[in-house]
């Protein structure tokens, strides 16, 4: 029993040690990948720390304990959190409508074109945004949605970098570049039965060596600026290559006012979809400005792509302005 305490408690202490490793990426880019995988180091460490009490080692099942409440607590906004609410929401068509927005990353060899408009028509979301789509599956999966007829498509040196849109309503469709690589964001703007709204889709470098890392970060630094020299209400989704745990996320959200979509309604862990539901990370988010009410917010199918697409519902709330 003593051999197997011992294991339990190391173990608990080495997943405590990955959670403190990813707050340090500044440091090391690797140590930033740890940030990702808070629920599961919480998974681990909750198995650990009940196998020590159910064994008899209280002493090390304290400390396990301890650990597991550092990794429970960033853990649980996104399920006791209260989910947004608001009243007297101004609805931009007719009584009892929204706005669905919908944002996928496509994969750029993803061929499943008319599967990907099936869902599409299934979810019959108003606004959706494409990354990676290419040029060649943009015509394809266009051909396939005659309603969207204000529809884009943005093609990047590197097809990884693809943006293509598609939408019900009148849109202005322009690129913005952050980060230290200068990465495109996609900027749609949109009168919606006269409540303008500006809508962002993000897709970050994968922080996969140093100069990446820096790339998303930075680029998340300049768009939470962007966001906040907006004076319309704002809608930010997209592919953030990093989780709701990664501090440059954190600072992000906290630097640019949104609020995540994800609070009150869980994890929501939407790549990669070929993984098991507990392997697989949250990388997908939606996030929303003073001004937007969030009404629901889920993952959609993967549908041949490595992601799962991010679905959001939302109405307009009148807001007096921020005293300066």
């Amino acid at each position: 029993m003593k051999i197997i305490a011992k294991i339990l408690y190391f173990t608990s202490l080495a997943v405590g040690f990955l959670f403190v490793l990813g707050h340090l990426g500044f440091v090391w880019w690797i140590f930033d990948l740890f940030s990702s995988f808070v629920a599961q180091y919480a998974i681990i460490v909750t198995i650990t720390t009940l196998g020590l009490y159910l064994i008899g080692s209280t002493s090390y099942g304290r400390i396990s304990l301890l650990v597991w409440a550092f990794l429970i607590f960033p853990i649980m906004p996104y399920y006791v959190a209260p989910v947004q609410s608001a009243s007297n929401l101004v609805k931009y068509k007719a009584e009892g409508d929204q706005l669905r927005v919908m944002f996928y990353n496509y994969w750029i060899a993803n061929e499943k074109y008319s599967e990907v408009a099936d869902q599409i028509n299934r979810i019959d979301p108003d606004i959706v945004i494409m990354a990676e789509m290419t040029g060649e599956s943009y015509e394809q999966v266009d051909s396939l949605l005659p309603q969207y007829i204000y529809s884009s498509h943005y093609a990047d040196e590197y097809k990884f970098l693809d943006f293509a849109t598609f939408s019900k309503e009148a849109v202005s469709a322009e690129i913005d570049f952050h980060g230290s690589r200068g990465v495109p964001s996609i900027v749609l703007e949109s009168d919606l039965g006269g409540f303008p709204v500006k809508l962002v889709g993000v897709h970050t470098s994968a922080p996969l060596e140093g100069i990446y890392l820096k790339s998303r970060d930075t680029h998340m630094q300049e768009l939470a600026e962007y966001v906040n020299s907006i004076m319309l209400p704002v809608i930010v989704v997209g592919d953030f290559n990093a989780t709701p745990f990664t501090p440059s996320f954190r600072q992000f959200v906290r630097d640019s006012g949104l609020y995540e979509a994800r609070l009150g309604r869980g994890l929501d862990v939407s790549w990669p979809s070929f993984l098991p539901h507990l392997m697989r990370i949250p990388i997908d988010h939606a996030l929303v400005s003073r001004g937007v009410q969030i009404n629901d917010f889920w993952l959609g199918e993967s549908t041949g792509s490595d992601h799962y697409p991010v679905i959001i519902d939302v109405s307009f709330i009148p807001v007096e302005p921020e005293d300066s």
